[in-house]
């Protein structure tokens, strides 16, 4: 079953601490230590041309100024989310529980991480986020950037417990 939704008030509440240059940091460092790790995508950087599916619009798209995309970030968005290094044990990658053949979710009432512990939710789809403005079942994240961190932070999911583990993992 689903846990009920949480007050508006805790609706914008970073996932990360408090800290946007803690989290911006974090990001960069993931980011980069990626990067580092597919060098042949980091050359140049390609503008991306969203296709925007029929019935959706364009200018309800969310992505930050600050962080175009572009195809090379969308490459290597593709290989991170199959990545099983991205979790403590080196078993669980996002596909794990995003599976493609289910609408990006994993057909169950609670998702499992590492170590088969079971969370209190189950994985929503992923289909159109880029539309999303609240992200995680209770909106706590405010953008997509914040969110992909909150799974591998999960002592549950993926089972980082700091965000150094997860960059010296990568490297």
């Amino acid at each position: 079953t689903m846990k009920p939704a949480v007050p508006n008030a805790t609706l914008r509440q970073p996932v990360l601490g408090g800290s946007s240059l803690l989290r911006k940091s974090v990001l960069g460092a993931l980011a980069i230590s990626s990067v580092a790790m597919l060098s042949p995508w980091a050359a140049t950087a390609t503008d991306y041309k969203l296709k925007i599916p029929f019935g959706l619009e364009a200018s309800s798209v969310v992505i930050p100024a600050d962080n175009p995309m572009t195809v090379e970030k969308v490459e290597l968005g593709r290989a991170l989310f199959f990545d099983k290094r991205l979790s403590k044990n080196g078993t669980i990658a996002c596909a794990s529980c995003h599976l493609v053949d289910a609408a990006y979710t994993d057909r169950r009432a609670v998702s499992s991480g590492v170590d088969g512990l079971r969370g209190d939710r189950n994985a929503p789809t992923i289909i159109n986020r880029v539309y999303g403005k609240h992200l995680f079942w209770d909106g706590r994240a405010a953008t997509l950037e914040e969110q992909s961190l909150g799974p591998l932070v999960n002592p549950i999911e993926h089972g980082f417990l700091a965000y150094d583990q997860i960059v010296n993992k990568l490297k």
